[in-house]
């Protein structure tokens, strides 16, 4: 004995062309970036603790890794990703865009979302030896819990000079 499941959509096609065959609709589109503020903002020189916080309804990303994670998480989602990374830097990325000449600017373009996100990391990726430095000096204390300082904010510390040094989770969790 065979057993069949059918739905409603397989039991009543949809038949609009009068033909008497099923119409397939075509798969849903990427939903287009329209606006730099649907990725967030890079902006590596700032000197929030949080390695993203919001300026009212802006997302501002200080740690570049987690930017790029962003960026490649919305290119595989969305398309349009890739004509506003530009006006998404800020601060010394953006210095860093503007002092570009026109070759430079190409070559970028050209590279695809791979090769600006392979760029921002290299130029504004904390270097290992500041991230190790930083990292051995990161404590929370029994003073700052009385004095209130949140726990989050010693968490994100860690958890950005270990993004940056290349630690795996269980690394990471030694320092927690």
């Amino acid at each position: 004995t065979e057993i069949y499941t059918l739905s409603l959509h397989d039991a009543l096609p949809i038949c609009p062309n009068g033909q008497g065959t099923r119409a397939v609709p075509n798969p849903p589109s990427k939903r287009p970036i329209t606006a730099a503020k649907d990725i967030g903002f890079l902006e590596p020189d700032d000197s929030s603790e949080a390695a993203i916080h919001t300026e009212g309804k802006e997302t501002v990303f200080a740690d570049v890794t987690l930017f790029v994670q962003r960026v490649r998480k919305l290119d595989s989602q969305r398309a349009g990703v890739l004509m506003f990374i530009p006006d998404t830097l800020r601060g010394k990325a953006q210095e860093w865009y503007s002092s570009l000449d026109a070759l430079e600017w190409e070559a970028l373009d050209i590279s695809g979302i791979d090769g600006w996100c392979n760029k921002l990391q290299e130029l504004f990726m904390m270097k290992r030896d500041t991230a190790w430095q930083e990292l051995s000096q990161t404590k929370y204390t029994v003073a700052m819990a009385a004095a209130q300082r949140p726990l989050a904010t010693y968490h994100d510390k860690v958890l950005r000079y270990t993004r940056a040094l290349g630690f795996n989770s269980e690394q990471t969790k030694t320092w927690l």
